[in-house]
C-alpha cells in the first residue's frame, strides 16, 4: 500500500469519527492527516492536491481556535498557515502567500 493511500485510509477512519464526536483530539488528529497528504502531494509536485487537503484542515483549525485558547490548537492553526503559505509561495500566488504568512504571524 502506498502512503498516499494509507493516509487517505486513515482520513476516512478520522473523518467518520470526527463527524460523529468532534472532540479537539479527533479534530486535531483528522487536520494533522490533512497535513501530512498535502506534504506527501506537496513532495511529489502535486501542489493542486497538496493545497485542496490544506484547505481542508484551515476551516477545521480555525473552528478551533475560535473557541479555544489552548497552546496546541493555535500551534497547529499557525502551522496550517504556514504549510499553506509555503504551497501557495510554490505555485507563485504571492498575495495568498503573504496572506497565510500574517495570518501564521498572528496565531
Amino acid at each position: 500500500m502506498t502512503t498516499d493511500r494509507s493516509y487517505r485510509k486513515a482520513m476516512t477512519i478520522r473523518e467518520s469519527l470526527a463527524a460523529r464526536e468532534a472532540t479537539e483530539p479527533r479534530l486535531l488528529a483528522l487536520t494533522s492527516d490533512y497535513i501530512r497528504m498535502a506534504n506527501v502531494l506537496e513532495s511529489s509536485g502535486d501542489l493542486a492536491g497538496a493545497l485542496v487537503e490544506m484547505r481542508k484542515a484551515l476551516p477545521i483549525t480555525q473552528r478551533m481556535a475560535a473557541n479555544n485558547t489552548s497552546a496546541t490548537v493555535a500551534d497547529q492553526l499557525g502551522g496550517t498557515y504556514y504549510f499553506t503559505a509555503m504551497i501557495l509561495g510554490q505555485t507563485g500566488d504571492r498575495d495568498g502567500e503573504l496572506k497565510m504568512y500574517q495570518e501564521a504571524a498572528s496565531t
